[in-house]
């Protein structure tokens, strides 16, 4: 039996309001959550890094 690695990638542009909800949404087979952030003016890398405590998730900075 083989084991699979499953990684979810999701853009973060002015999404401040309902991230963390999709965050959490994510189930437990996901090893992985690459959110990328864009140089958006309401700064959601910052805010997903401060208010999610899922260590699945890595911050990619465009």
């Amino acid at each position: 039996m083989s084991v699979v690695n499953i990684a979810v990638v999701t853009p973060v542009y002015k999404v401040c309001n309902h991230v963390l909800g999709v965050l959490k949404g994510i189930g437990t087979e996901v090893a992985k959550i690459c959110a990328v952030a864009d140089y958006c003016p309401d700064h959601p890398g910052n805010f997903v890094l401060a208010n999610s405590a899922d260590l699945r998730v890595v911050m990619l900075r465009h």
